[in-house]
């Protein structure tokens, strides 16, 4: 299990951020050049056959590609290789859901199925190219940062080299999320996420199987978020009046893939972690859960209730055990 914590770089001089927002403005006009050169060129597979155009719906884009297809001033070439393999993450997140489905529409075919809803589904969510803003977070390797635990005022220095630019060492300490995390012996993983403001480290937390406790059967549900066979039962809404059924009911009505779309979502999971973590879970060592899967295959649903998603509550009882 993947966990992160944020930390922010208020301890750097003004020296050191001016190299790290010159860096960051480059990385981003680097990683847009190698979307634009991907969405407008074509690529073939091994074979010599084109897997890659997006005026022909040929989204099987090659994993491994030459950093050299752009050329930069400034940037080194391990920060262009960074660049490309963020850039292609994002291309292929773009394409994902009508490559998948065009792959469902191959298949009907194949079995004389019809297609016309498939059909108006793809008409319906039509390629537009990413483009990459000024938030965007850099996804960075050991190849261009080294983190060394110091003694000091200090917990950590992350080193950040082979940019291109000066070599510049991040101050961070260890904050109440981190010490949680390696308590939990977690492994602290190479890579970071790097902002111009902020750093991101990550942890893999091995999973644990509780040995003590009793077990319990429990049932998710879409107006009560969770319902324990010991009697215990999640509130209905929050101290603002929230439910799960009303953010649920806020999130269909929102455009997808918009801001307000995205606020929704996370109100939602903050509020299915706020209610579990009200349970006492002290002395349970095992949850049975209810096996639900493929309830929504093969029917129609309201957006209202494809809103409700059970996986989130699956996920957040696995960590809280």
């Amino acid at each position: 299990m993947i966990r992160s914590s944020k930390h922010y770089l208020n301890s750097c001089n003004s020296g050191k951020k001016k190299i790290l927002a010159n860096f960051l403005k480059d990385y981003r006009q680097a990683v847009q050049s190698y979307i634009d050169y991907i969405w407008d060129n074509q690529f073939t597979n091994q074979h010599g056959e084109i897997c890659w155009d997006i005026n022909s719906d040929k989204l099987y884009l090659p994993t491994y590609l030459n950093y050299k297809i752009i050329s930069h001033e400034r940037l080194s070439a391990r920060a262009l290789s960074a660049a490309l393999e963020q850039a292609i993450g994002i291309v292929k997140g773009r394409t994902a859901i009508r490559n998948k489905t065009l792959y469902i529409i191959k298949k009907r075919l194949e079995q004389s199925q019809t297609i016309d809803y498939w059909h108006k589904k793809l008409e319906k969510n039509k390629l537009t190219k990413p483009i990459v803003g000024t938030n965007l977070q850099a996804e960075l390797s050991q190849k261009q940062i080294e983190v060394r635990d110091e003694s000091g005022h200090f917990d950590i220095f992350i080193k950040l080299y082979s940019t291109g630019y000066e070599i510049i060492k991040l101050p961070v300490s260890h904050t109440k999320c981190d010490r949680k995390w390696i308590n939990y012996k977690g492994k602290r993983l190479a890579g970071v996420l790097l902002t111009d403001n902020c750093i991101q480290l990550r942890y893999d937390i091995p999973e644990t199987v509780k040995q003590t406790g009793k077990t319990v059967g429990a049932d998710t549900g879409y107006k009560t978020v969770l319902t324990l066979s010991s009697g215990q039962i999640t509130p209905e809404t929050d101290n603002h009046g929230h439910s799960l059924e009303s953010i649920c009911s806020t999130l269909a009505r929102k455009k997808k893939g918009s801001k307000a779309f995205k606020k929704a979502q996370d109100h939602r999971l903050n509020f299915v972690n706020w209610s579990i973590n009200q349970l006492n879970w002290n002395d349970i060592g095992q949850v049975n859960l209810e096996h639900i899967y493929d309830m929504k295959r093969g029917k129609r649903t309201s957006r209202k209730m494809s809103a409700w998603c059970n996986p989130l509550i699956h996920n957040k009882i696995i960590r809280t055990l």
